[in-house]
């Protein structure tokens, strides 16, 4: 299964929240220089900056940092695919993994939370053939591909940490079908207005999170790189097995 992102995300949260000024961190964390920075003080800083797919976008407000990559809203969609991406998922985890692994360590003394999430798109040719492949992703639901539309599948299978054994993490996961046609419209001299439409083009798309519980503790330093390959890994495992406990 070939999968395309829409986007990625790490998030890490602070106990208590610390965060009053906030200094640069994309270049630190990414190794990019910003192109964009927007700054509400004692607020949230948010950095934007250029990656080989995509941007980059690190947002940090007094209790969390968001680390994402994904397409700027003035980004078209692609040609090939239809719908906003940043391209193959093998190649979206090597612009982010490392830098998400830097954040972790760079702010690992009060992180009490760790949050994962991808979403992922997969072309099918249609809706039918949409609704097939969700049947092959969620086992436990029967799905008639003929006469199903507007399908959505959301559930959360927590399981215990193998890093923490007094931990578990949670596994969330929504799954549906999309569809879409683009619309190009063109007013002419005499104010009326031409509209042409694209073929209809069709998607599986799976919304994966996993984190660590709500905590009013930190997490162990020593751990957090650990905790986040676990989160990464989880989330790979449903988007290949689906939704299994």
């Amino acid at each position: 299964m070939k999968w395309i992102v829409e986007s990625l995300r790490v998030s890490v949260f602070f106990v208590p929240p610390g965060l009053a000024n906030f200094d640069p961190l994309l270049a630190t964390i990414v190794g990019v220089e910003p192109e964009e920075v927007t700054e509400r003080p004692k607020i949230s800083k948010s950095e934007v900056g250029r990656a080989s797919s995509g941007h980059i976008f690190l947002t940090q407000q007094p209790d969390r940092i968001d680390l994402v990559l994904g397409a700027r809203a003035d980004q078209a969609p692609s040609e090939d695919v239809g719908f906003f991406n940043v391209g193959p998922y093998e190649k979206a985890k090597e612009t982010l993994y490392e830098p998400a692994k830097r954040l972790v360590e760079f702010q690992g003394a009060s992180i009490s939370r760790v949050a994962f999430g991808v979403i992922l798109l997969a072309n099918v040719s249609d809706r039918v053939e949409g609704y097939k492949m969700l049947a092959s992703l969620l086992p436990s639901v029967k799905v008639d591909p003929i006469n199903t539309e507007e399908m959505v599948w959301q559930i959360n299978r927590p399981r215990g940490s193998a890093v923490l054994n007094t931990m578990k993490i949670n596994r969330i996961s929504k799954w549906r079908v999309l569809s879409a046609q683009r619309m190009l419209f063109q007013l002419s001299p005499q104010a009326s207005v031409a509209a042409t439409t694209s073929p209809i083009i069709s998607a599986v798309k799976a919304d994966l999170e996993t984190n660590t519980p709500v905590s009013e503790a930190a997490l162990p330093k020593d751990r957090l790189k650990d905790i986040l390959e676990e989160l990464w890994f989880a989330a790979e495992e449903l988007s290949v097995k689906g939704d299994v406990p």
